[in-house]
């Protein structure tokens, strides 16, 4: 399509000039706003991304970090205690266990839960 209006206009035909005009505007028309919107959805997704990665989300997430950290050791110590005071248990029943097997479910039960 562009060649024959290339075409046209080379050969001096009538309107032809027109017609390159018209097609010009009309293709400005259409590029304009899709520029703008590419160049506005560039500078927001630089500030979009620029906001994630801020010094104050990185302080927030190092601090998340620590509080997990010291939640887990909290709860690792807490059960390290659980099983050490349950296996003093079972050494101190272990002869009333053996003569007595539902006396060590119970106690499993009530320990496990």
């Amino acid at each position: 399509m562009a060649f024959l209006i290339w075409k046209a206009w080379h050969q001096g035909k009538a309107g032809s000039k027109l017609h390159i005009q018209i097609v010009s505007v009309f293709s400005l028309l259409v590029i304009t706003p899709i520029v703008l919107v590419a160049f506005f959805f560039l500078i927001f997704a630089h500030l979009g991304v620029n906001a994630w990665f801020n010094d104050v989300v990185q302080t927030a997430i190092r601090e998340s970090q620590d509080i997990v950290q010291a939640y887990l050791r909290e709860h690792r110590k807490v059960i390290e205690h659980s099983i050490y005071f349950m296996a003093q248990g079972l050494e101190f029943g272990l002869n009333s266990f053996s003569a007595q097997p539902w006396v060590l479910e119970k106690y499993l039960t009530a320990h496990t839960y």
